[in-house]
C-alpha cells in the first residue's frame, strides 16, 4: 500500500478493522512474542524480530491478508488474524489457514470470535472453501473459540512439537465454508 492512500477501515460487529500495515508491525510483534515466551500457542521457541514477523502476516498469494483489530477508544491493536494458504500445492488452492492472536488484555471479551467471523467472510469472498487451524491440544482457549464457531476437530497430531521440555500434541480443526457464505452483509469498507 502507498503512503497516498488511506487504509482501508472495516467495520464489523463493533469492531474496527484494517489490514495489517508495516506501522502495526510493532504491536503485533509484541502480541506475537508475548505468546511465543509465555504459552505454547506458537511453537516458536525464541522472540522474533520485525522482519520475521513481516514475513507471517504479508503474504505473497493475493488472497491472503491479515488484519488488525483496533480498541476504539485507543486506537491501539487489540488483536489480530488472517489466513494463509495452507499449502502451495494447487490442489490446496481453496484451503487456508487461519490464525489469530489477541492481546492479553483483549481475551474473553468476544473479540476473538467477532474478528473469526470477519475473517471467514473474507475467506469465502477470496473463493476460498475449507479452513483449518491447528491449535496445541492443551491450548483449551483457542480450541473452545474454534469449536464454538463450527470448526470441528479433524485430526490430532501427536507429540509433533517440543517447547518448554515438553512433547505437544496439535490438534486440526476444520471448518467448510458455506457455499455463498460470502453474500449477505458485507463488512463496511470505509477509507
Amino acid at each position: 500500500m502507498s503512503a497516498a492512500h488511506a487504509p482501508v477501515r472495516h467495520e464489523w460487529e463493533g469492531l474496527r478493522l484494517e489490514e495489517v500495515r508495516e506501522e502495526h508491525l510493532p504491536e503485533i510483534l509484541a502480541i506475537y512474542n508475548h505468546y511465543v515466551v509465555s504459552s505454547t500457542a506458537t511453537f516458536h521457541i525464541a522472540e522474533l524480530g520485525v522482519d520475521e514477523m513481516r514475513g507471517l502476516v504479508f503474504h505473497a498469494d493475493p488472497r491472503c491478508r491479515t488484519f488488525v483489530s483496533l480498541d476504539p477508544a485507543t486506537g491501539r491493536v487489540a488483536g489480530y488474524a488472517g489466513i494463509s494458504r495452507y499449502s502451495p500445492r494447487e490442489a490446496y488452492d481453496a484451503t487456508a489457514s487461519v490464525h489469530i492472536y489477541l492481546a492479553p488484555d483483549a481475551t474473553g471479551k468476544g473479540v476473538g470470535a467477532r474478528v473469526l467471523r470477519f475473517v471467514e467472510r473474507y475467506a469465502a469472498g477470496q473463493g476460498f472453501h475449507a479452513l483449518l487451524a491447528l491449535v496445541t491440544a492443551e491450548n483449551e482457549r483457542s480450541g473452545s473459540l474454534f469449536r464454538r464457531m463450527g470448526y470441528e476437530p479433524a485430526g490430532r497430531l501427536r507429540e509433533v512439537g517440543r517447547k518448554f521440555g515438553r512433547l505437544l500434541d496439535v490438534v486440526i480443526f476444520e471448518r467448510i465454508l458455506a457455499p455463498g457464505a460470502a453474500s449477505g452483509a458485507e463488512p463496511e469498507d470505509r477509507p
